[in-house]
């Protein structure tokens, strides 16, 4: 009897101890990053098309096949191509030969952006004309990532451009979602079609960064946007941080620059999600993994991967976070993995986790962070219906079917010629001048931009004034020793008498002046000239 009772108990301990073991963890990244390119500048989009072959836009307007290692496209369309930006393929790649390039380029009256379709050969991507134009840049808040929706339609990003009356303007194209038909025409579907005008491309409004767009199983549109880094437009008690997560409804409203974070207004739609004022998540895009059902957001400025669990109302059930130390720009779900690019000038890479059950490394709230849910909202236009993604019909090209971890690739790790590396730093510190302006510049009394893929040895940054019938001036000068190819820091501190030459003006014709000299003493040298005003000005889009 004691043998029977001692064995009834043994089960039963058994049994509790089956009950108390802890629930699966969630699947997600797990284990090491699969190196898989290297040298790139700062890659802005990858791609999978069938095949095997992989794409990624280089910012300073190159795309790359990683697998390959090869430059398949540059733009010679334009004179000045400033970047490149997002990029998608035709849902019906590769029955139809088509990808979409989202760049911005100076048409001589200053910055704009465009929407161009390429032709795929196989080897490399011809230009086959341009399907939008007309979206003003401020070369800086310009959103750029581009998508093709479960419904076969293209959904596009555009930034505020610093102009707060832009966003909440239903006919200007800043600050929105557009969504628009392969040929670039608007759909008779979209919800605010028939204000007419720019109006019928206008799929969401009030966004200010938009930076991140992907689709759950249930056709649902999730989207992730930069929050206020203190400009004067933003809203009394939200001027910096609280980046958001939205669940975008057609036709509504989201509220930038009258509200962020908290805050609420009538007719507006509250984030499902925000960061709140520190620290900064600044997301660089969003991916949505059918392999574990969770969206993923990697960050620029907060170094590391915002993951969110939505649950079945609209909402999400919590959120965590996956700690990495470098900057964060392209996520991308592949089958059973996500792909990452990191966000380091000339020496960015492209890495890849595998998503599989486990210990995911995944730091989970108890609850998710501050914001509301937009769950049973709808607008006051109509709402068309969005069908979900049939499972006999093709996935779309950022999300593959799921499937096991594939062969690792051979390794790109690609050695870009000097004289690039050198144009891609000139090009930046352009670009810091026009959105700094004279007055800025001298405040700081410093010009400084980040550079990596140098040569051992030293980096020289000039910046002359150009003079009519007298001799150039040194405004700023710097020299930074460089040890390997990490990225550095360059700066050119303004001079006294540079500081006094440019007190003076209203604008001035500036040269900057990059020289590379390696140990060996080969020189390298890259030149751009442009105009600066006292005070940046905006640009003035076309209708």
């Amino acid at each position: 009897m004691l043998g029977r009772l001692s064995a009834l108990a043994a089960v039963v301990l058994a049994l509790g101890a089956v009950c108390a073991l802890p629930a699966a963890a969630p699947a997600g990244p797990v284990g090491l990053p699969v190196q898989i390119a290297t040298g790139l500048d700062t890659p802005w989009e990858v791609v999978h098309l069938d095949g095997g072959r992989t794409l990624v836009t280089e910012r300073p307007g190159r795309i790359t096949e990683i697998t390959g290692g090869t430059v398949v496209f540059e733009d010679s369309t334009v004179a000045d191509v400033i970047k490149f930006l997002g990029l998608a393929r035709h849902p019906d790649h590769p029955a139809v030969p088509k990808l979409y390039l989202y760049e911005t380029y100076d048409d001589g009256e200053g910055a704009r952006s465009r929407i161009i379709r390429l032709h795929d050969t196989g080897s490399e991507l011809t230009f086959d004309g341009v399907i939008f134009d007309g979206i003003g840049s401020d070369r800086s808040h310009d959103g750029g990532r581009i998508a093709f929706g479960p419904d076969g339609k293209l959904y596009v990003t555009t930034g505020d451009i610093h102009q707060p009356s832009r966003p909440r303007d239903i006919f200007n194209l800043k600050g929105k979602i557009l969504r628009m038909n392969p040929d670039g025409s608007a759909p008779a579907d979209n919800p605010l079609y028939a204000h007419g005008g720019n109006a019928r491309y206008v799929w969401s409004y009030g966004h200010r960064h938009p930076q991140g767009l992907a689709w759950d199983d249930a056709g649902r549109l999730w989207e992730t946007e930069h929050g206020p880094s203190g400009e004067g437009h933003a809203p009394a008690g939200a001027s910096n941080g609280r980046d958001e997560l939205n669940l975008i409804l057609p036709g509504c409203d989201y509220g930038w620059p009258a509200v962020a974070g908290d805050q609420r207004l009538a007719g507006t739609i509250a984030p499902v999600w925000h960061s709140g004022p520190a620290p900064a998540l600044a997301p660089g895009d969003l991916a949505w993994s059918p392999a574990d059902g969770m969206l993923y957001a990697p960050g620029l400025a907060g170094t590391r991967i915002q993951v969110f669990e939505p649950d079945g109302a609209g909402g999400i059930a919590r959120t965590g976070t996956i700690e990495r130390i470098e900057r964060m720009r392209a996520g991308v779900a592949h089958g059973s993995e996500l792909w990452l690019t990191t966000d380091e000038g000339g020496a960015s890479k492209v890495v890849r986790y595998s998503l599989s059950a486990g210990d995911a490394g995944v730091v989970w709230s108890n609850t998710p962070a501050p914001g509301a849910s937009p769950a049973g909202t709808r607008c006051s236009v109509p709402v068309p219906a969005i069908a979900p993604p049939s499972p006999s019909s093709p996935a779309p090209a950022a999300q593959p079917p799921a499937a096991g971890p594939s062969a690792s690739p051979a390794v790109l790790t690609r050695r870009r010629p000097q004289r690039d590396i050198a144009r891609s730093a000139v090009r930046r510190v352009a670009t810091t001048l026009r959105r700094a302006g004279l007055r800025r510049i001298l405040r700081l009394g410093v010009v400084r931009t980040r550079a990596g893929g140098f040569a051992a040895g030293r980096v020289t940054l000039r910046l002359e004034l150009r003079r009519a019938r007298r001799r150039a001036l040194t405004v700023a000068v710097g020299t930074t020793r460089v040890r390997s190819r990490a990225p550095v820091t360059l700066r050119a501190k303004v001079t006294k008498r540079g500081r006094r030459a440019l007190r003076r003006l209203r604008s001035a014709r500036i040269a900057v002046r990059l020289v590379h000299t390696s140990r060996s003493g080969r020189k390298t040298t890259q030149t751009a000239v442009l105009s600066v005003r006292r005070l940046p000005t905006a640009t003035t889009p076309r209708p």
